[in-house]
């Protein structure tokens, strides 16, 4: 709307000073434009009393935005002198009216794609095409494949480019640490152990006789001392063996004594592995004396005897 703009000092003073008719105010015409308002004499631009918005310096023009020329969101605006529009584009679109895509992977030196990344262009932008490992709208990022807890049994995730690795606890192996190392597999126990798998150790279930990590040391049997009366003992596997005449462990004396060993009435006493004659007199010896020397012991003494058939 037309609007009145009050008369300029200097001249309501010339007006009071000739006597004259004061002048009418001076009316403007206001121009609601498309991005900002532009206020000119009216008497420049009658019609836009009528017409506001109309474009151009003396508001002539047509407002060639009003086709919406300008394409993919651009922002558009009359050219003032000539009443030709002018696009503003957004991001990814250039030309005339935006409507040619700005090629973002072509333009030199400037790949928008971090580490490698494949980049692809799109309608008014692009994407990147990551390389195994990284991840982003630029493959800026590095992915944490350990975020995921893929270790097993408390096993460490050491992050790399595009995997992990995992630090297994002792007694356990596999990509994941999901498999438990079998240590019976080597068949370390001997002697006919039987062998019980454990976390990153194994027990050796030994058989009689045998005792050790791996059932490698054969107990001695002989070391309680088993045989009696001074029998020698040879070890066994889980046994010994007494080397005497007669008993298991030699307990039973033998009585050397039962077949009368001693002459002349000689009283036998046994021994352990012996016996001993003591000798009625004029009989004498260690063990026993046959008849002729017995004879010839009492001749030397001026003695004589005779032995009777039994």
């Amino acid at each position: 709307m037309p609007h009145k703009t009050p008369t300029p000092h200097h001249q309501q003073q010339g007006s009071e000073q000739h006597g004259q008719e004061q002048e009418q105010p001076v009316t403007w015409c206001h121009i609601k434009g498309r991005h900002r308002d532009t206020v000119i004499p009216a008497a420049k631009c009658p019609e836009a009393l009528w017409n506001p918005g109309r474009p151009g310096l003396l508001c002539h023009l047509d407002d060639a935005c009003i086709s919406n020329p300008c394409h993919k969101g651009a922002l558009c605006d009359t050219n003032p002198l000539n009443g030709q529009y002018i696009c503003t584009c957004p991001q990814g679109y250039k030309g005339a009216d935006c409507t040619e895509d700005v090629d973002e992977c072509a333009m030199a030196n400037s790949n928008p794609c971090e580490h490698a990344g494949k980049c692809v262009n799109t309608d008014g932008s692009f994407h990147c095409e990551c390389l195994k490992g990284y991840g982003g709208p630029r493959c800026e990022m590095d992915i944490n494949e350990c975020h995921s807890d893929p270790c097993q049994n408390d096993a460490t995730c050491l992050d790399k480019i595009g995997g992990f690795t995992c630090l297994c606890m002792p007694g356990f192996k596999g990509v994941h640490c999901e498999l438990e190392i079998n240590e019976c597999q080597s068949n370390p126990c001997v002697n006919n152990g039987q062998c019980v798998d454990k976390v990153n150790r194994f027990q050796c279930l030994c058989p009689p006789g045998f005792t050790g990590p791996v059932c490698q040391i054969d107990i001695d049997d002989c070391s309680s001392t088993p045989c009696l009366n001074g029998a020698k003992c040879i070890d066994h596997p889980n046994g010994y063996e007494c080397q005497c005449a007669t008993g298991h462990n030699c307990q039973v004396n033998i009585d050397e004594c039962a077949s009368n060993p001693c002459l002349n009435q000689g009283t036998c006493f046994d021994d352990v592995s012996g016996y001993t004659c003591h000798c009625v007199l004029p009989y004498t010896g260690q063990w026993r004396l046959e008849e002729k020397e017995a004879t010839l012991l009492l001749q030397s003494v001026g003695l004589s005897f005779s032995i009777a058939e039994s």
